[in-house]
């Protein structure tokens, strides 16, 4: 377990907290293309990491991300005018372009004032329906390509689930690969028949999740984080199944089979966006399956992409259902996840926990944030990590008892010289 002050250490992302100043050295999703999805639509309030902000397309359909507060006399940028080259502030009419480049200032007589002040904007980059933005200081790192931005959007489908609670525990509950079984049981149970409707790499897992609840657990560490291998009896005396899931530091998971990247961004202390996005090379995204197998399609769960699971309504959980034979008494992947990250509180106290040989990937991912923390000056280990997102994979895999997982990973498990 951890102490209160590494807890508070790994969870606090506000203003001035060291988690909030890591997380903005990286690029981050912080919204969907979607959220402004018309060139000269209004500009459109959010957070990360405990500050808010505003973005806005401008007409010729390129976004621009700016500290919320103007930069002449901080009001609300949310109320300015989107207008051909930029955004006009209604107080007092300074007009920005995307990159914060002054265009106009109806008040400032001087002319030379444009080219020696800019607004406070951000670099953006848009890839994959996402909005990505780059909130840290100075030259932003290369931007991270994953595998999935080749592909059509048609290949492709994102949720983005809003949880009332920390960041940390939903990527902590994503990493961990003990549950899938337990928690999934009923998702598992689809597996003993080879559901022929699931995805390719889905139809692929050996059946072995309601069988094996305690595999032997393997974490390695990498230039980007870790790969983390669940082994479990194949049930043929012969071989293992592993499930090899890859931690992207610092708020990145790519889950198995090779299909699910799901990116954790906080808006605040107690409020998360997990952002998923489902892809497949060979076809098109069958989107309502995906929503049905994660319980997104049952009305009132999944309001404008806010999960309405809370203490007072009890998580949505269904008791009935559950005394009818069901697990969990809840429908689908997405709701079981998130009722269990919600229940934990607002934000989890570590320091009550029993942490077990089944927790590994959390005591990992822990170990490497906290060593980030107190090392993040020297730029090591991640900071300056190659990029190479679009070859790492998380995948399923049948092997050989004796066989060495890290093999069916290649190229992917350069040490960063942290211990772990």
């Amino acid at each position: 377990m951890l102490t209160a002050a590494q807890n508070e250490l790994l969870t606090q992302v506000g203003a001035g907290k060291p988690m909030q100043a890591l997380l903005k050295r990286y690029w981050q999703p912080a919204l969907l293309s979607a959220d402004v999805a018309e060139a000269g639509c209004d500009p459109i309030r959010f957070s990360f990491a405990g500050e808010p902000y505003v973005a806005f397309r401008d007409e010729s359909g390129r976004v621009g991300v700016f500290e919320e507060a103007c930069c002449h006399r901080g009001s609300s940028l949310a109320l300015a005018r989107v207008e051909p080259g930029g955004i006009r502030c209604i107080f007092h009419g300074w007009k920005f372009a995307a990159d914060g480049t002054l265009l106009e200032t109806p008040n400032v007589a001087d002319p030379s004032f444009k080219e020696r002040f800019r607004g406070r904007a951000f670099p953006v980059r848009e890839a994959a329906d996402l909005v990505w933005v780059y909130f840290g200081p100075g030259e932003p790192p290369p931007f991270r390509e994953y595998e999935y931005m080749s592909l059509p959007s048609s290949h492709r489908f994102i949720t983005r689930m809003k949880l009332d609670c920390n960041w940390l525990q939903v990527m902590e509950g994503g990493l961990d690969s003990t549950h899938v079984g337990i928690l999934h049981a009923e998702f598992a149970k689809q597996f003993e028949t080879r559901d022929a409707s699931l995805p390719e790499g889905l139809q692929q897992q050996a059946q072995v999740y309601s069988t094996d609840y305690a595999p032997r657990l393997d974490a390695r560490e990498t230039d980007f984080g870790f790969h983390y291998a669940a082994l479990r009896d194949a049930g043929d005396g012969q071989n293992v199944h592993a499930r090899i899931t890859a931690y992207v530091f610092p708020n990145t998971n790519m889950i198995p089979p090779n299909m699910f990247v799901i990116h954790y961004v906080p808006y605040d202390d107690t409020h998360t966006a997990q952002i998923v996005t489902y892809w497949d090379k060979q076809r098109p995204i069958d989107r309502e399956r995906v929503l049905r197998v994660l319980g997104l399609d049952e009305p009132g769960v999944w309001v404008d992409d806010h999960m309405e699971m809370n203490a007072e309504n009890r998580w949505l959980q269904n008791r009935d259902l559950m005394r009818a034979g069901n697990w969990s008494g809840l429908n689908g992947l997405g709701q079981e996840d998130s009722a269990v990250n919600v229940s934990q509180g607002p934000v989890l106290d570590r320091t009550k926990e029993t942490l077990v040989a089944s927790d590994v990937a959390c005591i990992h991912v822990r170990k490497l944030l906290l060593h980030e923390l107190e090392h993040g000056d020297s730029a090591e280990p991640f900071a300056l990590a190659p990029p190479r997102t679009n070859t790492i994979h998380a995948l399923e895999v049948t092997i050989p008892r004796d066989a060495d997982w890290t093999q069916y990973v290649p190229g992917n498990l350069a040490p960063t010289g942290v211990s772990v």
